[in-house]
């Protein structure tokens, strides 16, 4: 069994469930899904009293297609445990320090394997080529630039002058596509 501190229910695996020896089993209380939102399947669950670490606890177990995990319900039960579990989440200033200098060497190793992913500008794909090939019946679409508020325009403009540096971007100054507005004539010879 697997403990799960992101889980709030504890589940049990069919093949679990029968290993115990099938304890009768009542409709699923509620629909079960996991940390990615996918739904559980739940074939039902079961009132049981546990022990872990010698303590003893009473609780729900909902027995799922899935791996037998032991949720936050039945973890919450068991002091030493969730003392245990809650307690080793501190951090001190030697461990940050070590992780620093780990980080620090597996950069610079990093850098020197691969230089030319650590190289400034944005770099070609060389190993292979692309071609977009649209449908022929495809219509070009204009959309007109975004509105931004008047204290952020030299920040996004720089970021655009960056861009076209980069042939990231390439500057247009009206699109191909874009058709003049005409005026049509109005009933009463006035245009409109």
């Amino acid at each position: 069994m697997h403990l799960d501190t992101g889980a709030d229910v504890t589940l049990l695996s069919h093949k679990d469930w029968t290993a115990m020896g099938r304890p009768r089993l009542m409709p699923p209380l509620f629909t079960l899904k996991s940390a990615n939102g996918k739904q559980i399947n739940a074939r039902g669950h079961f009132k049981c009293t546990f022990t872990i670490d010698g303590r003893q606890g009473r609780g729900t177990c909902h027995v799922a297609d899935t791996s037998s995990l032991l949720g936050l319900d039945w973890i919450a039960q068991v002091e030493p445990l969730f003392h245990r579990l809650v307690g080793s989440i501190t951090c001190d200033a030697m461990s940050a320090s070590t992780l620093n200098a780990v980080r620090t060497s597996l950069t610079a190793r990093l850098q020197k394997q691969f230089p030319a992913v650590f190289a400034p500008g944005l770099g070609c794909c060389t190993k292979s080529k692309a071609s977009l090939k649209l449908k022929p019946d495809a219509t070009p679409v204009f959309w007109k630039a975004r509105a931004v508020p008047y204290a952020v325009q030299p920040r996004i403009a720089q970021e655009v002058d960056r861009l076209v540096a980069a042939n990231v971007l390439t500057p247009v100054e009206h699109s191909e596509s874009q058709r003049r507005l005409g005026t049509a004539p109005a009933p009463t010879t006035d245009s409109r």
